[in-house]
């Protein structure tokens, strides 16, 4: 299964992972603070599930 990441990236979060041999990046546009690691950690979630349940997964 692809883990997805959170990064630190110029103040501001965003999501990356391997899939099908690529990387893929996405940018969420939220502050790295509490509620902003929240949003991103259910983002993170629901790519993941949809990775495992063999659903195409683009940035």
């Amino acid at each position: 299964m692809s883990k997805v990441t959170i990064e630190h990236h110029r103040g501001l979060l965003r999501l990356r992972w391997h899939h099908s041999g690529k990387r893929h990046t996405l940018s969420l546009g939220v502050r790295d603070d509490a509620i902003g690691r929240g949003i991103v950690q259910i983002k993170a979630s629901e790519i993941e599930r949809d990775i495992a349940a063999g659903r195409s997964v683009e940035s």
